[in-house]
């Protein structure tokens, strides 16, 4: 059902390169090549936290949380080429202590994701917003790890590979996981379908 639509993008590799000299400077507290870094990845990362969250503005805030972590942590980054995969990490982790705090994460309306959209007969407006909170409410629901990777491959576009080496799974887990995922969005869904809210 859905299908990975990745846009032609630099490789991991080719980031890990481009961003190793910058993340040494960095470590060294030069707050420019900080910036540098941030620019090129927290555009990125405030989409996924968004998407993780449900809320621009609170997606925003933890990208900044995140970006603090990034830098309180960077002295103690071993090998500046696995940068790319210890924000992820970082920012995951962010989502998580999120979550947990609210005792809940909404997703964001996947609009943006035509596949899940399609499944559903849409008539009127009225129609698309009751399609798009059903959508959201039942993948709020969806464990947390699963939905990490669904979002990472499906919403991101990551690879498989990509996503495995950001938070340190095999491939073969990270399948697992969006298989997981998906299953429990479909049975989430059938369930409210089943029993709607009165």
């Amino acid at each position: 059902m859905f299908q990975s639509r990745r846009d032609p993008s630099p490789s991991l590799e080719y980031c890990q390169q481009a961003d190793s000299v910058l993340v040494t400077q960095a470590q060294a507290r030069d707050e420019q090549a900080f910036t540098t870094l941030y620019e090129r990845h927290c555009n990125k990362i405030t989409r996924y936290l968004t998407r993780m969250v449900g809320k621009d503005t609170i997606g925003g805030e933890l990208t900044q949380e995140t970006f603090f972590k990034v830098w309180q942590g960077l002295p103690c980054l071993r090998e500046p080429k696995t940068f790319v995969s210890w924000l992820y990490q970082i920012a995951t982790h962010v989502a998580y202590d999120y979550q947990r705090r609210n005792k809940h994460i909404y997703i964001r309306s996947y609009d943006e994701e035509p596949a899940l959209l399609d499944e559903l007969t849409l008539e009127g407006p009225e129609s698309q917003v009751e399609a798009e909170e059903e959508i959201r409410d039942a993948l709020a629901s969806v464990t947390f790890k699963y939905r990490v990777c669904f979002v990472l491959y499906h919403i991101q576009q990551y690879s498989k590979q990509e996503i495995a080496e950001f938070l340190d799974l095999t491939e073969n887990s990270v399948s697992t996981y969006i298989s997981l995922a998906l299953e429990e969005f479909r049975q989430k869904r059938a369930k409210r379908r089943n029993n709607p809210p009165e």
